[in-house]
């Protein structure tokens, strides 16, 4: 089973997809994380992904007013590719974390 965990905030999504196959809670692993950083309106957008220890930073061109958005599109297209070319199966199940102000 593997779960999309996204907690997004004002300017950034942060992201982790974990392999939750295996009964034993310490055998589950995070398969990549990763996170978008830049996303208001002036910022720079780029994207830091993680997988086995290894960083790899991509400048992303957002160009819409909707950047949050478009950053989610963008994610979406990513996984597709990523878990095509590693023969994973699909997402099991998508988690959001959501802190209410008070």
């Amino acid at each position: 089973m593997q779960v999309l965990s996204v907690n997004t905030g004002s300017s950034s999504i942060k992201f982790a997809l974990y392999d939750l196959s295996s009964s034993v809670h310490v055998d589950r692993k995070i398969i990549f994380s990763g996170v978008f950083e830049g996303l208001e309106s002036n910022g720079q957008s780029r994207l830091i992904l993680i997988e086995n220890d290894k960083k790899t930073i991509k400048d992303i061109n957002l160009v819409s007013q909707e950047r949050l958005s478009e950053a989610i599109s963008y994610l979406k297209d990513y996984l597709q590719i990523y878990l095509g070319k590693k023969n994973f199966g699909a997402i099991d199940a998508i988690a959001h974390r959501v802190v209410h102000g008070g």
